[in-house]
């Protein structure tokens, strides 16, 4: 299984789940307390998910967390602490997915990239949603 950890004083700020991942049946990542569930399904022709509908449910969402899926292309993600400081860096490439949880985070493409990005709505404009960090050297 190629599955990724980026930690940082014992918090996890990202998982990194490589292209070239295996998984034989259905399997969820991170934690059941993430905010964001990120399963991989491995499923055989003829079987079936029973049809469903998710139950309304009163949630409290305290921090926003990304997923972002590389189509094509690469870039580096690079992580910061809360000072901020770069505290460690990540290369993603065709095929890679990221779920970004915690502290902060940049990127640099180092080639043309497509990417799909998801995370928790409503968007609530830029200044809501984003600080934009100066970083210390």
């Amino acid at each position: 299984m190629s599955i990724e950890t980026i930690e940082y004083n014992n918090e996890r700020l990202a998982y990194i789940i490589r292209k070239d991942i295996e998984i034989e049946e259905k399997e969820f990542f991170g934690s059941p307390d993430d905010f964001l569930q990120i399963g991989y399904m491995n499923l055989k022709k003829g079987e079936i998910l029973k049809p469903h509908i998710h139950k309304p449910q009163n949630k409290i969402i305290t921090e926003n967390q990304e997923v972002l899926y590389i189509v094509s292309g690469k870039m580096k993600v690079n992580f910061y602490n809360r000072i901020p400081q770069q505290i460690s860096e990540a290369i993603l490439t065709d095929g890679d997915l990221i779920v970004l949880s915690a502290g902060g985070h940049g990127f640099e493409f180092l080639e043309d990239t497509k990417m799909i990005e998801v995370k928790q709505g409503p968007y609530t404009g830029r200044n809501d949603d984003k600080e934009i960090l100066e970083i210390k050297k």
